[in-house]
C-alpha cells in the first residue's frame, strides 16, 4: 500500500518554473495591450481588485472612463476620485449595444 502510493507520488511532474522575462517580453508584443495605449481616451475599461470578496462578487470593478495613458499605466476615474492603475491590471470593458425589443401579441 505504502509502495504503491510512493510510486504514484514519483509520478506526478511538478511544473517547471515560470520564467518571468519570457512573460514580460510576450506581455510587451502584446497586440490588445498595445491597442490600449493607442485608442482615445472615452475606452471603458474594468481594474481587477486584489482583495478577499464574497461569494458571486465579481474581482473586477468598472466600466471606468481612462482618462491618461502611458505605456505601462492608465489614469482612470474611479468615483469620485482619479486612480492610476498597472496595465496588468486591467482589462477592457465590452458592453453590448442596447437592443430594442419588439412587443408581440397574441390572440388566443
Amino acid at each position: 500500500m505504502v509502495a504503491d502510493s510512493l510510486s504514484r507520488v514519483s509520478e506526478i511532474e511538478m511544473p517547471s518554473p515560470i520564467d518571468y522575462k519570457e512573460f514580460a517580453k510576450a506581455q510587451l508584443l502584446d497586440k490588445e495591450l498595445l491597442g490600449l495605449n493607442s485608442c482615445n481616451k472615452s475606452l471603458k475599461l474594468n481594474f481587477v481588485k486584489d482583495r478577499i470578496k464574497k461569494y458571486l462578487v465579481p474581482p473586477y470593478s468598472g466600466p471606468h472612463i481612462a482618462l491618461s495613458r502611458t505605456p505601462k499605466h492608465v489614469t482612470i476615474e474611479v468615483e469620485p476620485r482619479k486612480q492610476t492603475i498597472s496595465v496588468d491590471r486591467l482589462k477592457p470593458a465590452f458592453q453590448l449595444s442596447e437592443v430594442k425589443l419588439n412587443h408581440v401579441r397574441f390572440s388566443v
